[in-house]
């Protein structure tokens, strides 16, 4: 065996090792599998069980109802303040201060940094300003629950400067399958769900505060891999809440058994 021969073996290899993925044994790249989460239902006879609607919502100890009015506040600097309540639906309001007359381009962006919705743009007055998202994209379609950023620019009206470019965190949860429904189990009592962003814990997502229905601190929200799934019969009108925790690629088995 020559050394061209010896030379070419070692860059092959040298390449089959650069490849993350690896080399199988014919020599082909293996590729990544994409990301799954697969949810698979049966009744308490182990049989598959189709039609059921599932809704989905990162856990949490800070849900809570009701309103109250937001105090009023006199604004000291140029500020996007924390969208309330959080975690918050069916609306939140993204409230931000202006200390003197600013052209405002206020969106919303997903965990990803994707445009989810335009919420205002144009020139506003010095004072304080409340915008209401209502968990609907730029089509009016709802969007599912998730970790989501309210994201304020401000420029100076004269010179058109920005003077503050700021964003704050806040979780959607749209639990019930009727709120936002994210699939529908198949002839084997299955659904597979493929988008990441329905599982915030897979992002490096900070802590953030959880507030209350005026803008109160009342703790702090922590992504975690435990997800609420709610699966829901629209016909008799039966739902059922599991945790699952999502990590990463799974396959999570449910029984479908609600009470009488």
């Amino acid at each position: 065996m020559n050394d061209l021969t010896h030379i070419m073996q070692f860059l092959a290899v040298a390449v089959c090792l650069a490849a993350l993925s690896g080399c199988s044994d014919d020599d082909t790249i293996v590729e990544p599998q994409p990301f799954q989460v697969v949810i698979e239902v049966t009744d308490a006879a182990g049989a598959p069980v189709a039609g059921l609607d599932l809704g989905l919502a990162p856990d949490s100890p800070h849900y809570q109802d009701g309103k109250r009015d937001q105090p009023d506040q006199i604004p000291q600097i140029d500020h996007l303040r924390q969208p309330f309540p959080c975690p918050f639906f069916p609306s939140a309001i993204v409230a931000f201060d202006l200390e003197a007359a600013r052209t405002v381009h206020l969106t919303i962006e997903d965990v990803e940094g994707g445009l989810v919705k335009l919420l205002g743009e144009g020139p506003q007055p010095m004072g304080s300003h409340q915008w209401q998202w209502t968990g609907q994209d730029d089509d009016d379609d709802r969007v599912p629950s998730g970790v989501y950023q309210a994201h304020l620019i401000l420029r100076d009206e004269g010179t058109g400067e920005v003077v503050l470019d700021e964003s704050q965190p806040m979780l959607l949860a749209a639990f019930y399958p009727d709120q936002v429904k994210v699939g529908t189990t198949d002839a084997a009592g299955r659904i597979v769900l493929d988008d990441r962003r329905l599982f915030p814990y897979l992002y490096d997502v900070p802590d953030f505060p959880a507030v209350n229905e005026i803008g109160e601190p009342m703790g702090t929200i922590s992504m975690t891999a435990t997800t609420r799934f709610y699966l829901a019969d629209p016909l008799a009108g039966d739902i059922m809440r599991f945790d699952g925790e999502v990590a990463g690629a799974v396959t999570l088995r449910f029984t479908w058994d609600p009470a009488p």
